[in-house]
């Protein structure tokens, strides 16, 4: 009846009155709402084309200090969306993302190809990982340091990664490389202990919020 919720989780912004189900879901899905056309003349026009982690980065985009300058459009399938060449000519920039699986499945090159998408203003947007499962770091929760940890993401996230920058180049947003430290590790909370991500795969709203300001750098 609630969720699973039996107290309050600040590190996810969870209070136990005020519990939804799917909760972190529904924060990442809300970029549905925006798969539609561009209104405005006056904002930036940026389009996101992608799966889940499409999602997360125009969460991303909505956390950061431009958020009331743009204008986000969303398209989940590219091959589906009925008005995808207005939507293509009219964005100012575009943000793809390859895939959210290891190994990457979709070929955008033959996308990019097809739909004659210009990269000139095209930016591929990174994988990311944080780990297996939160549930061994929440466990940690009243020993020294418990905020600091870092852990390695799941294997072959970080050799894909490295696959899709050489592919990309200029052109890849290496989320990644901004967290990473010396030892191949990432860490797990934001500077204000909140979980970057609830499942290790998509953003938190603290997480985005973290990542909007790496990225604003």
């Amino acid at each position: 009846k609630n969720a699973g919720v039996i107290h309050d989780v600040p590190e996810l912004e969870i209070l136990k009155n005020n519990v939804k189900r799917n909760m972190h879901a529904l924060y990442n899905d809300r970029i549905y709402k925006m798969d539609k056309d561009f209104t405005s003349r006056k904002k930036i026009r940026i389009l996101v084309i992608g799966n889940s982690f499409a999602r997360d980065w125009a969460n991303v985009l909505l956390e950061s200090k431009y958020c009331n300058k743009i204008e986000i459009s969303y398209v989940s399938d590219i091959y589906e969306c009925k008005d995808i060449r207005s939507r293509l000519d009219k964005a100012l920039t575009i943000y793809i993302t390859e895939s959210n699986e290891v190994p990457s499945n979709l070929n955008l090159i033959k996308v990019i190809d097809h739909f004659n998408i210009n990269m000139e203003k095209t930016w591929i947007v990174g994988t990311k990982n944080f780990g297996k499962n939160n549930g061994i770091i929440y466990n940690k929760r009243f020993k020294l340091g418990y905020c600091d940890q870092r852990i390695e993401m799941r294997e072959g996230y970080l050799e894909e990664n490295k696959m899709m920058k050489a592919k990309w180049k200029d052109r890849y947003i290496d989320l990644i490389d901004l967290i990473i430290d010396q030892n191949g590790k990432v860490p797990v909370f934001t500077p204000d202990c909140k979980f970057i991500s609830q499942d290790c795969s998509h953003f938190t709203h603290a997480g985005a919020k973290y990542f909007a300001r790496l990225t604003e750098n």
